[in-house]
């Protein structure tokens, strides 16, 4: 059982207008181009139902493979935030579905840093499928992501994570199963 946060807790750590690198809403200015990364999945007989198309739920797993990957390939071990008490809940999802998927299908997933705020991070998405050398977009959507401490409660993100989102990739090259 997760304990209550404590109120008086809560007024400490959130951040003054004076500590606000960004301001108080999102980055309005425009992020680097390098804020993308692109992930291969390949779609398993365990993501489609009976008809062979890609079960809609499995799209917010595919966003979310791609944002681990954003970050792994950024130097990031996900796992390590957790050891520092850092944690990035999805606060928000949506998707566009296009087209169908299909078994066996390739895929490319594009993550795409597109806000850095205070607390607040998102990520857009597309979702395209590879076939004889063309990509077909066949969904899109978001995420919205809050920094929150050990104990559940909003924290400015870290300065060194700020870094971190922003610095440009060193492509692994992976597909995933």
């Amino acid at each position: 059982m997760v304990p209550e946060p404590d109120p008086a807790a809560r007024s400490k750590r959130l951040p003054g207008p004076l500590q606000c690198h960004y301001g108080a809403g999102p980055v309005t200015r425009e992020l680097p181009q390098h804020c993308l990364t692109r992930s291969k999945v390949r779609c398993r007989f365990c993501d489609t139902d009976q008809m062979g198309v890609v079960h809609h739920q499995n799209f917010i797993a595919y966003f979310e493979l791609a944002r681990i990957e954003y970050l792994r390939n950024r130097g990031l071990n996900y796992s390590s935030w957790f050891a520092l008490g850092i944690h990035l809940p999805v606060i928000e999802v949506n998707v566009r579905y296009k087209k169908a998927a299909y078994l066996d299908d390739l895929l490319t997933v594009e993550s795409r840093l597109t806000q850095l705020g205070r607390v607040k991070v998102r990520f857009d998405y597309r979702v395209f499928r590879d076939t004889e050398g063309r990509s077909e977009l066949i969904a899109e959507g978001h995420t919205l992501l809050a920094c929150v401490g050990n104990d559940h409660l909003p924290m400015r993100i870290p300065r060194e994570a700020e870094v971190v989102l922003l610095s440009k990739e060193t492509p692994s090259g992976e597909v995933h199963a």
